[in-house]
């Protein structure tokens, strides 16, 4: 059982945008360097931002115009469907926007590293 085990996803977006704060990111595609995830629910808005740092977890009002507000902020959304996640092996990765965002999405399809290779599978 999780904090929000209890709450239906309505929607599920990824969102993806040019980080530049972080020179080394620059070798990865433009408008693809960092991800994040925003799960929609009939009572609110839960936004979680993996950075380099730290996870950053935000709630906002179902009321917010959350979506046009990343937007503004530089964000690319792309609706993406929620599979909840089911036991599985042991993965073993790095804890980075990419791995995190596959976690949270239950995605298990090994190979996607960047945030880049995340949207060409989401779009497939």
């Amino acid at each position: 059982m999780t904090l929000f085990s209890n709450y239906q996803w309505q929607k599920t977006y990824v969102l993806f945008r040019n980080e530049q704060q972080m020179k080394f990111l620059r070798i990865l595609k433009k408008n693809f360097r960092h991800c994040a995830v925003v799960f929609k629910s009939q009572d609110f808005y839960l936004h979680i931002d993996p950075t380099f740092f730290r996870i950053e977890t935000r709630i906002f009002p179902k009321n917010a115009d959350l979506l046009s507000f990343l937007q503004k902020e530089g964000w690319s959304i792309l609706e993406t469907p929620y599979l909840p996640s089911t036991p599985s092996s042991l993965r073993l990765n790095w804890i980075d926007c990419v791995s995190l965002t596959k976690r949270l999405l239950g995605i298990k399809k090994w190979g996607i590293f960047t945030p880049y290779q995340l949207y060409k599978y989401l779009t497939r």
